[in-house]
């Protein structure tokens, strides 16, 4: 049957701030369209599309598909049923019922599953995530998922998921907040401590472990390390906390509590006991912190080319003995800031950076300490099996501190990286620390990677502390992999309502032919209606 009837609806939606009302053009068509009486309903039937966009706008626009769609024209109320696929700019969804307000661009999908983009950068692979829930919603800028799940692998049955009663998806900041649940890995259920919401996504800030995979070291012997969050991370204050149970050594806590200032300075206040410590140094330094406070700053500079990073922190801290190291407990007050010509933190083949570091301590016995310190580093694809990345730093200091971990211990220094591909699945990475003055490989590390569509499984190896780990990433998420091919199908998330109701396996929507419908039929009739 051909398209029967085509027409445009304008609204007058008021934005969110207090300013002038915008103007939404919503068109429609169906194979049949039937009018109430007073003109005031519509009803779409058959491959009824829906398409809302802000007129001075084109970039804010959502586009429907359904079997039926109802709705009141006056307010812009509508009702699908049937085969739904909403997309957006910001995700795509699907779903078997749906309702949409065309004056405030909210909907409400049932029994669906939502695209969710996760990263993005020019150049770069965008990360997608993709939840399946029986009801989502959005309210305001926040989209809620109400039981269900949450994967990065694009498959109708994934290799992994994290399952909750909650999620809550910024679409701003890319964030994803889960609540409780469990992760499923390959069929095998993991609990999570119950409503302790995790966060993750690109400003997820404390992503959550894959759940405490075993590390060894000759320091602490077999360790597991559980990291999760107190509070929501969408709505600060929040208190991130971090355990780490260890054979050898006394259990280690961590907690640290943030509160958003403003979009460019957060407060943050951080308790430690026996937290590891290292930051120039090629050892690990055991640290009490009762507390520190400290006040960060981000900001985009030189219309966002560079970035300049800043950190006010003051605490009493108590540097712990152990072996040839000396007991010290002093209050410190601490500026540093950082100057970046890569703001996005982007270490790829191709990409040039540098930074220039700033620092000086106070300390209430008298001393103080500076350090001044410059780095420059590039990546590069040497062969198609080879890459490798590598930076020089040079420090300057001034001063003398207490604390070991304070010291800038090599000053004139080489980090390089380099990475093998043995096939397109298996990886192998050295990396290590060269003292060009002193002509010494002060740390090195090596790791073997491999990658199973949307997990990365590794095996890594530090001298530091003789530290052998097992572990796993997440590609394009929580890790350095990139993410599988179709991680980011164009026309939605897979049908994982159909596989798992019986239907078995299906075809990605990656390798389908779109059936979005982006623009009306020009032959057919259109009529324009405009309310207040």
């Amino acid at each position: 049957m051909s398209r029967v009837c085509v027409f445009a609806l304008v609204l007058i939606a008021v934005a969110t701030a207090p300013s002038a009302a915008e103007r939404v053009v919503t068109n429609f068509d169906a194979d049949q369209v039937d009018f109430s009486l007073d003109r005031e309903r519509v009803t779409l039937q058959g491959d009824a599309h829906l398409t809302s966009q802000v007129a001075d706008d084109p970039s804010r626009y959502v586009r429907i598909e359904a079997n039926l769609i109802e709705g009141d024209i006056t307010s812009g109320h509508f009702e699908m049923l049937g085969d739904i696929r909403i997309v957006t700019p910001r995700g795509a969804m699907e779903g078997d019922s749906a309702s949409y307000d065309a004056g405030t661009a909210q909907y409400s999908l049932r029994h669906g599953g939502i695209m969710v983009p996760l990263g993005e950068g020019e150049g770069r692979e965008v990360t997608c995530g993709f939840a399946y829930a029986q009801e989502i919603a959005s309210e305001g800028e926040i989209v809620y998922i109400t039981r269900g799940r949450f994967t990065t692998c694009s498959r109708p049955n994934p290799h992994y998921s994290f399952q909750a009663k909650r999620f809550r998806w910024n679409p701003e900041t890319q964030q994803v907040v889960a609540y409780g649940g469990s992760l499923q890995l390959y069929g095998l259920e993991i609990p999570m401590l119950p409503e302790v919401p995790y966060s993750f996504g690109e400003a997820g800030g404390n992503m959550p472990s894959l759940w405490p995979f075993p590390t060894y070291t000759g320091r602490d012997g077999l360790r597991l390390g559980w990291n999760f969050n107190i509070g929501d991370a969408m709505d600060p204050p929040y208190t991130n906390v971090r355990v780490m149970w260890r054979q050898l050594r006394p259990l280690q806590v961590s907690t640290r509590t943030f509160y958003d200032v403003n979009e460019n300075l957060r407060a943050r206040l951080r308790l430690g006991l026996r937290e590891d410590v290292r930051q120039d140094i090629d050892r690990i330094v055991p640290v009490d912190r009762y507390p520190e406070i400290g006040l960060e700053g981000e900001w985009d500079v030189w219309g966002g080319d560079y970035g300049l990073q800043s950190d006010l922190s003051a605490g009493h801290y108590r540097q712990r003995r152990e072996d040839d190291l000396a007991p010290v407990t002093e209050k410190r007050v601490r500026l540093q800031a950082r100057l970046t010509g890569n703001p996005e933190g982007t270490y790829e083949p191709g990409e040039l950076w540098w930074w220039v570091d700033a620092s000086g301590a106070l300390y209430t016995n008298g001393m103080h300490y500076e350090a001044l310190g410059t780095g420059i580093g590039s990546a590069a694809q040497l062969t198609n099996w080879l890459s490798g990345s590598a930076e020089f730093r040079q420090w300057v200091t001034g001063g003398q501190t207490p604390f070991v971990w304070d010291d800038v211990d090599v000053k004139t220094e080489l980090h390089t990286n380099m990475q093998f591909r043995l096939t397109e699945d298996w990886r192998v990475r050295l990396g290590g620390r060269y003292d060009i003055v002193n002509k010494d490989l002060r740390a090195w590390d090596a790791e073997l990677r491999r990658r199973e569509h949307c997990l990365t499984w590794k095996v890594s190896y530090s001298d530091i502390s003789d530290n052998l780990m097992i572990g796993a990433e997440i590609n394009g998420l929580f890790g350095n992999d990139e993410p599988a091919k179709d991680a980011c199908p164009v026309d939605g998330p897979p049908d994982y309502w159909e596989y798992h109701s019986g239907g078995g396996e299906t075809t990605s929507p990656a390798d389908e032919t779109s059936q979005t419908q982006t623009q009306p039929d020009a032959d057919a009739a259109s009529e324009a209606m405009e309310t207040p």
